[in-house]
């Protein structure tokens, strides 16, 4: 049994680097890493990006690293104790492998000279982190934040390469509203969340939308669906999808045009959300409204893609009343929400603690991971092509 969170690393634009993976397992960290690849591919775990991998020293023993994973594709990241062996260090290299040295103070930067990442957390580094860049001449420098403002400070200090929660920090502004296209494309979800769904409607409504139009028309012919003829209508499309996918669709676009001038890694945390939440629902009996759960989930980063406060956002959005209080923080989703929280931040023992509660057998959860990250992947990628 094994469970994993990716943490994305971006670049100071904002462009993503990578992902630094953490995780808890029951047995070997090899196993638990050649598990993962197997579920769902280094490719989609990674982006095609960079992999920052926390590694225990018994894998220093293996001559066969390279060949578990590519090392232009994965760093090493490591306690600088762990590898004092001037040998170890050596046959490591030699392997290609990539190695970034955790350190929590200023006395630790001659002995990681060789290293080609130095990672720090700002918020309980031991003397002055903004000093690392003056000090280290080495390889690229990788500081952990939570705030927008100590982002900034990051920035101007001479860091390389960020990562942590500041990401999806909202700046909120105080009566800022959502921009007409927005709101129309808002109103459509209201259409067609009714339950007398009328085709024609919305027919008529997308068709006065040229980016919904061809959003909608390159997604169905997509290689996600792979029909063998084209489908050319809106009409037709919309009784292909059929309500529950055209409404999934339509969030996910909506996501994306609310998350405009933001950093992608929002819609992706929301997507793997929304279907790690529709899938726990199904074992918590929550069945027939795991749709609902997989609202809260995807609307759960509103803010940080509006800057308009959640208590705005749900009176702007046509939800069920449990999907609004749940994005309050206090509905019947709010356990399924915090057990995804806690998984985000590799807090394991919160996790089982609420796995538990609700009654959810954790080799179920290891599986939904999987399957998060690999949807959420697979469905955007669709859509950005579109």
């Amino acid at each position: 049994m094994s469970f994993i969170t990716r943490i994305p690393i971006f670049k100071k634009d904002l462009a993503l680097f990578g992902y630094e993976i953490k995780g808890y397992y029951e047995g070997s960290f090899m196993s638990c890493l050649e598990g993962c690849l197997n579920s769902i591919g280094l490719d989609v775990l990674s982006k095609e990006k960079i992999l920052f991998l926390n590694v225990p020293s018994e894998i220093f023993e293996f001559d066969n690293l390279r060949d578990m994973i590519p090392p232009k594709r994965a760093v090493f990241i490591v306690n600088p104790s762990q590898i004092s062996n001037k040998e170890v260090f050596k046959n490591l290299k030699n392997q290609g492998i990539m190695l970034c040295a955790n350190i929590s103070s200023t006395l630790e930067l001659d002995n990681v000279k060789e290293f080609d990442y130095i990672k720090i957390c700002a918020s309980n580094f031991q003397g002055d982190w903004t000093q690392i860049p003056e000090l280290f001449k080495g390889g690229k420098l990788l500081v952990e934040v939570g705030e927008k403002d100590i982002f900034n400070k990051a920035v101007n200090s001479g860091f390389n390469l960020f990562e942590g929660d500041f990401f999806i920090q909202p700046e909120i502004i105080a009566r800022k509203e959502l921009s007409p296209q927005k709101a129309v494309i808002l109103s459509i979800l209201q259409d067609v969340r009714q339950k007398d769904f009328d085709f024609s409607k919305i027919e008529e409504k997308i068709k006065r939308d040229p980016y919904l139009t061809i959003k909608l028309l390159k997604f169905i012919n997509s290689a996600f669906f792979s029909f063998k003829t084209s489908i050319n209508s809106i009409r037709q499309a919309l009784v292909i999808l059929g309500q529950q996918e055209f409404v999934r669709w339509l969030t996910l676009v909506i996501l994306g045009k609310l998350n405009e001038g933001k950093p992608e890694e929002i819609v992706y945390r929301a997507s793997e959300r929304a279907r790690f939440m529709e899938l726990t629902a199904n074992y918590v009996g929550l069945y027939e409204r795991s749709q609902e759960a997989f609202l809260v989930g995807l609307f759960s980063l509103a803010p940080a893609m509006t800057d308009i406060s959640m208590e705005e956002f749900v009176k702007e959005i046509p939800v069920t009343e449990d999907v609004r209080t749940s994005l309050l923080g206090r509905g019947i989703f709010t356990d399924l929400f915090n057990l995804r929280l806690a998984i985000e931040n590799a807090k394991w023992l919160e996790m089982k603690k609420i796995a538990e509660g609700l009654g959810i057998n954790p080799n179920k959860i290891e599986i939904i991971i999987y399957e998060s990250i690999k949807w959420a992947h697979d469905f955007l990628l669709y859509i950005d092509r579109s």
